[in-house]
């Protein structure tokens, strides 16, 4: 009398794949939206710096005339620089990747910089104001 043995096979069963998946799935699942935040958070600390930059741009131009400027910045409007008169000022990324138009309003003792997200990264709802 002869025994065959059954020959061993090495792999996966289609139940083990399955949970691994499944396992992967929920990881990514908790993993996108705390990049997409992480990157949301640093757009606006961005925005933040830059319309600090401006701040101090517009002292500057204010020690040296006595008044403060209104102006426009918006890398998608094809403006790469807020310039009126004396005051010229870029943001630190003055690229595509700009996220932010800036706008100053200005009297002659006072000034507002409104920061407003132009909606690829930060949301066009986001409204920065420093006054």
């Amino acid at each position: 009398m002869t025994t065959q043995a059954t020959p061993h096979q090495d792999g996966f069963t289609l139940v083990e794949l399955m949970v691994v998946v499944a396992i992967l799935a929920i990881l990514a699942g908790i993993a996108l939206p705390l990049y997409s935040n992480y990157v949301s958070t640093s757009r606006n600390v961005q925005g933040m710096n830059n319309m600090h930059s401006l701040r101090l741009a517009e002292e500057e131009y204010y020690l040296e005339n006595h008044s403060y400027v209104s102006g426009k910045y918006d890398v998608k409007s094809g403006t790469k620089t807020l310039q009126t008169g004396a005051l010229a000022w870029t943001p630190n990324e003055p690229d595509s990747k700009q996220q932010f138009a800036y706008d100053v309003s200005a009297t002659a003792s006072t000034y507002s910089i409104k920061a407003t997200g132009l909606g690829r990264d930060v949301p066009s709802s986001v409204v920065l104001t420093l006054q």
